[in-house]
């Protein structure tokens, strides 16, 4: 990497320009936990001169400010015209350079890559696939939802079901036919695009989502402290599950996978996130589980440094930070070979719910950890997404400039 970026800089005085293209989105989620640890890890580069422009923001101009040798532009919202309008907030905030790479991170895609392409036919676009917008209609089922596209049936959507599916294939499948680089944080979503999209494997690079290592170990003293702190028994196992609850992140399915417990284990539910969990518990389970609320990074922290086993109920995922944060603390879960969870967890790291399950023991659960722990080492840590990026971005840009 470090022989990659002399090379480039001894024939590029002035960097390469990244924009980071993304939406405005009042409510935190796993984009924001991305946008962060990119722009902190791709900032040690200093060759990369680093951008995100942020559309349908609440301003109501043009903003461009600087902060920790990041731009940041924010586009007011487009109420109609997108084309045109889009198309002149860019002109406006961007300057065209001979090395430029665009990072589109949601759909619809189509309106940036093709405003991108006239204004600045040189710069190279990629777009992360940081979600499917079709996998929530269809619970992760693919092959469903391929079986779906395939057919002339539409009854088992509703209309606007049905157009919003057929719309965002549409979308989906045009701007992957326009952009450079398609970065697949899964191999769920890799085989889709290449196999069912027929999108060129050389067009599809797979690039798992990283994060540094925030992993914290007390000495018992101190973890018994933690408990106290939270009100959470002394001795009892402790089940950690995370986020908001909806139907597409498995919150029906919470009791079935806690049915893999072994019946001789007293353990306690430990809910954090700003859900109500009792809609999605019966009556009988209200004992066992104990719910905190949302909480700060900090006190996530705290609580995944106590915690013996998560819970992953989702059916479908790309790459979860949640996830992620399980495997760095070395905590194992329950889980189901769901689209993009199966990438994740595997019987080395994670109890996966089948027919054939054995009930979840404490020695069980101990001998996962380690793995847990070593599957973060090996594919999820932020240096390893970081160089992964920098290096496609420099291969990206070798190619406009006839070659390194």
């Amino acid at each position: 990497m470090k022989t990659l970026s002399k090379h480039f800089i001894a024939n590029n005085k002035n960097g390469i320009d990244v924009y980071l293209l993304e939406a405005h989105n009042t409510s935190y989620s796993g984009y924001d936990t991305f946008r962060k640890e990119f722009l902190d890890g791709m900032k040690q580069w200093n060759f990369l001169n680093l951008h995100v422009i942020v559309e349908d923001s609440p301003e109501q101009q043009l903003v461009k400010k600087k902060e920790e040798n990041i731009t940041y532009i924010y586009f007011p919202r487009i109420r109609e015209k997108r084309f045109s309008i889009l198309e002149h907030y860019m002109k406006e905030c961007i300057k065209p350079t001979n090395n430029m790479i665009f990072i589109s991170n949601s759909f619809p895609a189509i309106f940036n890559v093709k405003t991108i392409r006239k204004l600045f036919p040189k710069a190279k676009i990629m777009h992360i696939v940081h979600d499917l917008p079709w996998l929530t209609i269809f619970n992760g089922n693919e092959t469903a939802y391929m079986n779906y596209i395939q057919s002339d049936e539409n009854e088992i959507l509703s209309p606007q079901e049905d157009k919003f599916v057929r719309y965002c294939t549409y979308d989906i499948i045009t701007s992957f036919r326009e952009i450079d680089m398609i970065i697949s944080l899964c191999q769920s979503t890799y085989q889709l695009i290449t196999d069912f999209y027929e999108i060129p494997s050389k067009k599809v690079r797979l690039i798992a989502n990283g994060m540094k290592d925030y992993s914290m170990q007390y000495q018992e003293k101190k973890s018994y402290a933690i408990r106290k702190k939270y009100g959470l028994p002394k001795t009892e196992l402790l089940i950690l599950l995370v986020g908001r609850l909806t139907y597409s992140k498995g919150a029906n399915k919470i009791e079935k996978l806690l049915d893999q417990i072994a019946p001789s284990l007293n353990y306690k539910l430990i809910y954090a996130g700003s859900s109500d969990i009792y809609q999605w518990i019966s009556p009988k389970m209200t004992k066992s589980v104990i719910p905190l609320g949302f909480k700060k990074r900090s006190e996530m922290l705290e609580l995944y440094s106590i915690t013996q086993l998560g819970l992953f109920p989702s059916y479908h995922e790309q790459c979860s930070y949640v996830g992620i944060e399980f495997l760095m603390h070395g905590i194992p879960v329950i889980a189901t070979s769901a689209y993009g969870v199966r990438d994740m967890f595997h019987p080395d790291n994670a109890f996966i719910v089948s027919n054939t399950i054995k009930p979840i023991t404490v020695e069980a659960i101990k001998s996962k950890r380690n793995h847990a722990r070593k599957t973060y080492l090996k594919n999820y840590t932020n240096i390893n997404m970081c160089k992964q990026y920098a290096s496609l971005i420099i291969e990206l840009t070798s190619f406009s400039m006839g070659g390194m």
